[in-house]
């Protein structure tokens, strides 16, 4: 989608932001992929993750080792 800056933990990224959706519409919604991600192109790792199936979830990078 394009270029954001997002901040977690008090560190702030700059990062591309993707969306990932189902091709196959035949699909019931509750079956469709309909995924954000924020991308860090920098350390070339995935920073966060949201989706909406069953409830709202996001997944954050908290720490790398």
């Amino acid at each position: 989608i394009g270029k954001e800056k997002i901040n977690l933990y008090g560190k702030t990224y700059e990062v591309d932001r993707f969306t990932l959706k189902s091709m196959d519409m035949s699909l019931p919604k509750d079956k469709r992929l309909d995924f954000n991600i924020w991308y860090d192109q920098k350390n070339s790792m995935i920073i966060k993750v949201s989706y909406s199936r069953m409830g709202n979830w996001e997944y954050r990078l908290k720490r790398l080792e």
